[in-house]
């Protein structure tokens, strides 16, 4: 499913080694955001949040 700006997300990505470093969790507990921008590099996509500093794996989120 791919990703737009102005989409809803919340955060699925519990088991990634990265979430659990970083306690993602934590962060984005059970909330619902909104795509503010997508960011691409040659075979990742970032998504930057409204109210959220910076950019994480869209791996990470899913779309609802």
């Amino acid at each position: 499913m791919v990703m737009k700006v102005g989409d809803k997300v919340k955060f699925t990505g519990h088991g990634y080694r990265r979430a659990i470093a970083y306690r993602y969790k934590d962060i984005f507990k059970n909330k619902t955001y909104e795509v503010k921008e997508i960011r691409k590099s040659c075979c990742n996509s970032f998504l930057v949040l409204k109210g959220v500093d910076g950019m994480y794996s869209e791996r990470f989120f899913t779309k609802i």
